[in-house]
């Protein structure tokens, strides 16, 4: 009996009640193919479908595929649980359809795995995303030491995959307590650094002295560390480490950023 047959019987909008059991099966004997289809006007607007036997799919109106080729629909299978693109014959396939368009739009997107971009290798994984706020702390030691002080104007960081971008302003540093022979470190990064990891970024400095003619600066974070320190660089010279004695205590100010990989 057909939907029309149906409507014909129960009129219009047939609707099936039944409190212990499926209000409606539809059986399929032998074959793959079609279980279900909806027509409009005596043309087809979509159908459900089963291949292979575990294998559910629903096509909607070729007419609506975004990408002109009749490819539009999903197979869901049942023993997996994998959600694959398909065809308007349940098959398969790969790289036809989209999700969305720029001007319709899905909303969130809730994952608790990765997202593989580009390609299927292990190295096309994005399964990590993440924003914040951190604390530099100053110390003459890359651990423990003397601490110092400042204003924390704003001490943000990125993580995408692998790779961290960090910043931070910090102003009117005061190294009360702190050697002045000893190197100034900043401890506390978000995230430590991967054992080949080797990054320097961009420093900007107020009231620091740079010793031996050295007229700019930089700051590292080199392999394991979770923290960084700045160094003093020029033309043709060695480059030495800003120590807390180059710092003008109560008037110094830093501002960096700087990307590394964990």
């Amino acid at each position: 009996m057909t939907i029309k047959q149906l409507g014909g019987v129960f009129g219009r909008n047939p609707t099936f009640n039944d409190l212990t059991a499926n209000s409606l099966t539809v059986n399929r004997l032998s074959t793959n193919g079609t279980v279900a289809e909806w027509q409009q006007d005596g043309t087809k607007v979509g159908s459900i479908g089963s291949a292979s036997g575990v294998i559910s799919y629903i096509v909607l109106d070729p007419r609506l595929s975004l990408k002109g080729a009749g490819l539009i629909g999903g197979s869901i299978d049942s023993s997996t649980g994998v959600l694959s693109p398909a065809d308007k014959t349940g098959a398969a396939v790969d790289g036809a359809i989209q999700l969305g368009i720029g001007s319709k739009r899905f909303k969130s997107l809730y994952l608790s795995d990765g997202v593989y971009l580009g390609g299927v290798a292990a190295a096309n994984l994005l399964d990590d995303y993440e924003e914040g706020a951190w604390t530099p702390v100053l110390s003459d030691a890359s651990s423990g030491g003397n601490l110092g002080s400042a204003t924390i104007n704003k001490a943000n960081y990125t993580k995408v995959g692998r790779s961290v971008t960090l910043s931070a302003s910090l102003s009117d540093i005061v190294t009360t307590g702190m050697g002045t022979s000893l190197s100034l470190y900043i401890q506390g990064l978000p995230f430590t650094s991967a054992s080949s990891n080797s990054s320097f970024g961009a420093v900007k400095i107020d009231s620091v002295a740079l010793q031996g003619g050295r007229t700019s600066a930089v700051c590292e974070v080199s392999d394991s560390d979770a923290w960084l320190r700045f160094w003093a660089i020029g033309d043709a010279i060695a480059d030495t480490p800003i120590d807390c004695g180059d710092i003008t205590s109560g008037s110094s100010d830093i501002f960096f950023t700087i990307s590394y990989h964990v």
